[in-house]
C-alpha cells in the first residue's frame, strides 16, 4: 500500500501540535499499512519517546535500522533512546554505527560515546571521542569541559588549562569552568592563581561549598 500524504500530514500535525496519543495511533496505522517504510518507524519511535515509553520507542528505532541499515538518523535516535533507557552498550554501538555512515554522521555521536566511555571508566576512549567532537566542532563547550575534567584527573594540567581558558573566553559566567581552572592551577602548585580562580567561581556562585572549601585550604596553606 502506498503512503497516503494526507494521512501522513495529519499524523505529523498531531505530533507537532503535542497530541501524542492521536499521533501514535495515526503512525501505527501508517506503519501497519507500509511495513517497509523506515521513516514511519522513526516517527513512531519519536512519539513513544516523547510519551516516555522507552521500550516501545526502542523497538521502533530498531525496526527502522533493520529496514534501512544505512539510515544514519535511525542509529542516532536509537543511540539517544538506548542511552536514556540505560542500555549503554547498545547506545554506544548505535552511535558508532552512525559515525561510520559517511555523509550521515552526527557530530554529537562523539559526545554521547564520550559520555558513555567516561561513565564506564574508559578514560582514554572518552578523551578520543571528545577530541573528535572538538575537531569537528571546534567551538564545542561540551568537548572542552569533559576533556578538561579527564585531563585533570590524569594530572595533565597544562593541556587542561588550554581547554579551560577557551571555555572561559566563550562562557565567562560558567562556574564549573572557573572551578576546573582552580583545580588545574592547584595541581600545578600555582596556588595564587588557584585562589583567584576559586574566588571568581564563588563570586558567581556564593553558596558553592566546594569552592569555599578549596579556597579556605589554599589560604591556610599560603599563611603557613
Amino acid at each position: 500500500m502506498k503512503l497516503s500524504f494526507p494521512d501522513f500530514a495529519g499524523a505529523l500535525e498531531a505530533y507537532f501540535m503535542g497530541d501524542k496519543a492521536t499521533a501514535r495511533d495515526a503512525f501505527t496505522r501508517l506503519a501497519e499499512a507500509n511495513p517497509e517504510n523506515a521513516s514511519l518507524f522513526i516517527m513512531l519511535g519519536n512519539v513513544y519517546y516523547a510519551l516516555g515509553i522507552l521500550d516501545d520507542a526502542l523497538a521502533n528505532y530498531r525496526k527502522a535500522t533493520e529496514l534501512e541499515p544505512g539510515y544514519g538518523h535511525a542509529y542516532y535516535k536509537l543511540g539517544v533512546c538506548a542511552f536514556r533507557a540505560g542500555h549503554l552498550n547498545e547506545a554506544r554501538e548505535a552511535f558508532a554505527k552512525n559515525l561510520q555512515l559517511e555523509g550521515q554522521s552526527h557530530a554529537m555521536s562523539n559526545y554521547w560515546i564520550g559520555l558513555i566511555d567516561n561513565f564506564l571508566g574508559r578514560d582514554e576512549d572518552a578523551l578520543e571521542a571528545f577530541g573528535r567532537l572538538k575537531r569537528e566542532s571546534p567551538d564545542s563547550n561540551f568537548a572542552n569541559f569533559f576533556m578538561a575534567q579527564l585531563l585533570i584527573k590524569h594530572a595533565r594540567y597544562q593541556e587542561a588549562l588550554q581547554l579551560i581558558e577557551e571555555l572561559i573566553a566563550r562562557t565567562p559566567d560558567f562556574v564549573e569552568a572557573h572551578f576546573l581552572q582552580g583545580q588545574a592551577y592547584k595541581g600545578m602548585y600555582r596556588n595564587f592563581d588557584a585562589i583567584q580562580a576559586f574566588r571568581k567561581a564563588l563570586e558567581l556562585s556564593p553558596e558553592d561549598k566546594r569552592c569555599k572549601t578549596e579556597l579556605e585550604l589554599l589560604i591556610e596553606v599560603a599563611a603557613l
